[in-house]
């Protein structure tokens, strides 16, 4: 299995961890079938990772670096808009700390740190939302990218 994958799968479980959470998922189309039973809901979004060179190839030896972005979204039900944003706010919260926090991801990973989140003010339908971006530092072999 890659270091990728393995890095963002120890993510998803740490976020799977978060009490009384609904879904965590990298699918898509699961995200856009949600239902209000669903949530809290996350979404994971790794993108493609920035990778040099650290030292001349080896068999096993870590002798390449990457940072990856992961996008977080997160999505709320609540009948009132100000229980959204309550909701949302404690949600981002145990987003990072479970994310940050998790011994087995520290395990993997050289460094794990959020650059940036945003709570969106838009409440529609009951929904709210937000965007937490993390980037993901590890080393890796050549031959499991």
């Amino acid at each position: 299995m890659s270091k990728r994958k393995t890095v963002v799968d120890a993510m998803e479980t740490a976020l799977r961890a978060i009490t009384g959470i609904g879904i965590v998922t990298q699918d898509k189309k699961i995200w856009s079938g949600l239902n209000p039973d669903d949530h809290p809901a996350l979404l994971l979004t790794p993108d493609k990772p920035e990778v040099e060179r650290l030292a001349y190839a080896h068999a096993t030896s870590f002798d390449m670096h990457a940072i990856m972005q992961v996008t977080i979204e997160g999505l709320v039900y609540d009948i009132l808009e100000a229980d959204s944003q309550v909701s949302l706010d404690n949600l981002l919260s145990d987003v990072e700390k479970a994310i940050v926090g998790n011994t087995a991801l520290s395990d993997l990973t050289v460094e794990v740190v959020p650059t940036s989140d945003e709570i969106l003010t838009e409440w529609q339908d009951h929904y709210g939302i937000f965007t937490a971006v993390y980037a993901v530092e590890y080393l890796y072999n050549h031959n499991t990218p």
